[in-house]
């Protein structure tokens, strides 16, 4: 690759030989000119590193903190290809068809192309959405810097290859191009689907992030802020620490808090910084690390939340309440007393079923939560249980 400050020296001597009247007997133009920065300018699917396909007619991304732009109005779905051996070092990324009828745009890989994100001075390097159509990044990303992701569109935006960086921290939000946004409904909408190994950790607020993979959210712990989403769509286990500071993320059929698990499962730690929704719209989700703080969950949608930590106890204090689907304790065999729903008052509302479970019916195992049933059902499933704390009947 040739470097920026060698096309200028050649430029410059060509115009001086030629000034001299000596034509130069030399292919200057055979090698691509490259620019700190570009946008997208034709309508066409087309290589990264093809100097023609920009503006200025010269191949962005080879400088830490480059800004590249794929906003050129396209009247189909275009895919950019990154080639193989090449690395386009962006510090800002920006894709959206800017026209009222929008097509999508996506980024892959040629062979062993890839995308380094490299903020300038180690800056945090951010990539936006603008449009509202399901934009796809598939080829790899390598974090030299941090990364941020931001849209506030309600169409969801696909990130499909491996997302690679030591220590560094993936961030999502709806703060397009450092603009505060407030949260809206659908707004804002990130897939993970591939086994990410990043370790810095990820921070997720206003938007939902969407993982059918077990490492999609990398190795670090998440934090979930403001009325952020992790949602686990796919019957797969994420091992990573969670806290919950999230009102919970709104779609059209409502809120379905800050972790949805349709079918998913933490087995990391969950730290509740406020009161939390957990929502299961169908299938099982599972928590089995410890949840903890001096808050309480919200349980919603038609599926179940099942609280499954290997000691048996979780230790958050304010509670439970559900009024839809099922909500299952389960503990382990040895006889002692348990606390799979912390240690505050359970409330099953009408049309719920509260169940505790266990895998053998040798012991005698005790439940101590306080319960509140109001017309709905309690069920165990295995195991001699004995609830020590108050039991009270509402309803049939």
């Amino acid at each position: 690759m040739k470097p920026k400050n060698s096309n200028r020296f050649l430029f410059a001597l060509r115009s001086l030989l030629n000034s001299s009247g000596i034509t130069l007997a030399m292919a200057l133009t055979a090698s691509p000119l490259f620019a700190a920065g570009g946008s997208w300018n034709v309508d066409a699917a087309g290589s990264w590193e093809t100097a023609a396909n920009w503006n200025p007619a010269a191949v962005p991304g080879t400088t830490a903190g480059d800004a590249v732009n794929l906003l050129f109005n396209i009247t189909a779905a275009r895919t950019v290809t990154i080639g193989t051996g090449v690395t386009a070092t962006v510090g800002d990324l920006n894709i959206g068809d800017p026209t009222a009828t929008v097509f999508a745009y996506t980024i892959a890989a040629g062979g062993t192309g890839s995308i380094s994100l490299d903020g300038t001075a180690a800056a945090d390097a951010t990539v936006d959405f603008t449009s509202n159509v399901g934009n796809t990044i598939s080829a790899p990303i390598t974090l030299v810097d941090n990364g941020v992701f931001r849209s506030n569109q309600p169409t969801q935006q696909v990130l499909s290859g491996v997302i690679s960086g030591a220590s560094k921290t993936l961030t999502f939000n709806n703060d397009v191009n450092g603009t505060t946004t407030a949260a809206g409904t659908n707004n804002g909408q990130f897939a993970l689907s591939a086994a990410n190994t990043y370790t810095g950790g990820t921070n997720v607020s206003d938007v939902r992030v969407n993982t059918s993979n077990a490492a999609g959210l990398g190795t670090g712990a998440v934090t979930i802020t403001g009325a952020g989403q992790v949602y686990v769509s796919a019957a797969v286990t994420a091992a990573n620490n969670f806290t919950l500071n999230s009102t919970g993320w709104v779609e059209t059929a409502g809120n379905f808090g800050a972790l949805r698990l349709d079918g998913g499962t933490i087995s990391g730690t969950v730290a509740l910084s406020q009161n939390t929704i957990v929502g299961a719209n169908t299938g099982t989700g599972t928590l089995s690390g410890v949840v903890s703080g001096a808050f309480a969950i919200t349980k919603v949608g038609a599926g179940t939340i099942r609280l499954a930590p290997t000691t048996g106890n979780n230790t958050f204090t304010g509670g439970v309440t559900f009024s839809a689907g099922e909500f299952r304790g389960d503990v382990p065999i040895t006889a002692a007393t348990y606390t799979p729903f912390g240690t505050g008052t359970v409330t099953a509302n009408a049309g719920t079923t509260l169940r505790v479970a266990t895998t053998s019916t040798a012991n005698a195992l005790t439940i101590a939560n306080a319960i509140n049933l109001s017309s709905a059902t309690l069920a165990h499933e295995d195991g001699n249980f004995t609830l020590s704390g108050a039991v009270l009947l509402n309803g049939t």
